[in-house]
């Protein structure tokens, strides 16, 4: 009994934890400390997977730093796992899918770049609008799906 009281303190003490984790980063990108809260919050999202707000904050952090800073090759692979991993969540986030295929050009990361992008071309396809980035389908775009 003593010992399962132990295990509930210390699991209570880990869940706080993981909330201040939360709340710092929270307060640093409140203060504009972005570098600070993205740090923050690699630490935070594996802990909580399901919080998907925190997920998306942190994958567009990434994304931030790789499109402001010189960004180094790891970096792009990290943005690119984290979009990846709200897209998961979220596969018809169309901003969000056109930010992962630069990341994945930027890499370089071709095929999975052209997955994206074709993905996108399918949706634009379906739902006849094109994200501003795509432009308008190209007449050869077009004989060749009505081929």
């Amino acid at each position: 009994a003593a010992a399962a009281g132990v295990y509930a303190m210390r699991r209570r003490n880990f869940e706080v934890a993981i909330d201040a984790l939360l709340t710092r980063a929270q307060a640093k990108l409140q203060a504009g400390e972005r570098a600070e809260a993205e740090q923050l919050l690699a630490t935070y999202v594996p802990l909580r997977p399901g919080d998907r707000v925190a997920k998306r904050q942190h994958a567009e952090l990434l994304l931030e730093r790789i499109t402001t800073t010189t960004a180094r090759r790891r970096d792009k692979v990290r943005a690119s796992a984290a979009l990846e991993a709200v897209l998961r969540e979220n596969p018809d986030d169309v901003q969000l899918r056109l930010q992962l295929a630069k990341t994945q050009l930027s890499i370089p990361h071709y095929p999975s770049a052209l997955e994206n992008l074709r993905f996108l071309r399918q949706k634009a396809d379906v739902s006849d609008t094109t994200p501003p980035e795509l432009g308008p389908p190209s007449a050869t775009a077009q004989s060749a799906n009505h081929a």
